[in-house]
């Protein structure tokens, strides 16, 4: 992913990213889904890592931060558009981890993470 960085900054194409839609019906899914997300991501040293450079070169850290999880009102009609801008926002690899989930809520609720 650094070197990716280095080459082409802000570019999506390395960071695959899922979606699925859920039954908005029910209790609200948020709360569950954040604790297996954070869970996943404390297991998994990879999702944690930061990569800022010195000297021109990668000095990997961890981050010790919350998981990247946020819920996104979204206005009817507009799901697809806010899912494809998620989609396609870049990491920050030198500050942030590579790795966020999205709760979207419109006319459906929709599960993003990359």
């Amino acid at each position: 992913l650094w070197a990716w960085e280095q080459l082409e900054p802000g570019h999506p194409a390395l960071m695959l990213s899922s979606q699925w839609e859920l039954d908005d019906r029910g209790s609200d899914p948020a709360p569950r889904l954040r604790e297996a997300f954070d869970a996943l991501s404390q297991r998994h040293v990879n999702l944690r890592t930061l990569f800022p450079s010195r000297s021109g070169k990668p000095a990997p850290s961890l981050w010790s931060g919350e998981l990247d999880f946020e819920e996104v009102m979204v206005r009817p009609g507009d799901m697809e558009s806010a899912l494809w801008a998620e989609h396609e926002s870049p990491f920050e690899l030198e500050t942030r981890p590579p790795f966020r989930v999205r709760l979207l809520r419109g006319d459906r609720m929709v599960l993003h993470f990359k």
